[in-house]
C-alpha cells in the first residue's frame, strides 16, 4: 500500500531515515507513539475539548513524532497525510487509532494551525 502513496524516491528516504535512526531509536518511537495515542483516547473519552491547552499539548507531541518519521520532509509528509485522509486509520495503526480519534486529533491540530 505505501506504492500506493509515496513515490520510489520518498520509500528510499524513509529507508535511510529508518537505517539512520537505529532500531533502538524505532523502538522507543513506536512506544512513545503507543503512549501518545493512549493519551489523546482518554482526554477524548473525558470529552475534553480539542482546543484546550492539555490537547494543544498533545497535538504538538503528535506533530513532533510526525516531524521525526518524516525528518522533515514536506513531500514524504503530504503522502502521509494523504494516506491517512483516504485510508481507514484502523488498518494503517494496527487498530491503534480509528476514525474517531483520527478526527478528534485533527480537531486539535487545526486549533494549532489557526494560533501559529
Amino acid at each position: 500500500m505505501l506504492e500506493k502513496y509515496y513515490t520510489p524516491e520518498q520509500l528510499e528516504t524513509l529507508k535511510q531515515r529508518q537505517e539512520s535512526l537505529g532500531e533502538e531509536r524505532i523502538r522507543q518511537s513506536q512506544a512513545d507513539w503507543q503512549n501518545l495515542i493512549m493519551q489523546v483516547q482518554r482526554e477524548m473519552e473525558k470529552g475534553t475539548d480539542p482546543t484546550s491547552e492539555p490537547m494543544q499539548q498533545l497535538a504538538r507531541r503528535w506533530f513532533e513524532l510526525i516531524e521525526e518519521f518524516t525528518g522533515g520532509d514536506a513531500g514524504i509528509k503530504e503522502s502521509l497525510f494523504a494516506m491517512y485522509q483516504q485510508e481507514d486509520p484502523k488498518h494503517l495503526t494496527q487498530s491503534a487509532v480509528d476514525r474517531a480519534l483520527y478526527e478528534y486529533m485533527n480537531k486539535a491540530i487545526a486549533a494549532i494551525q489557526q494560533t501559529g
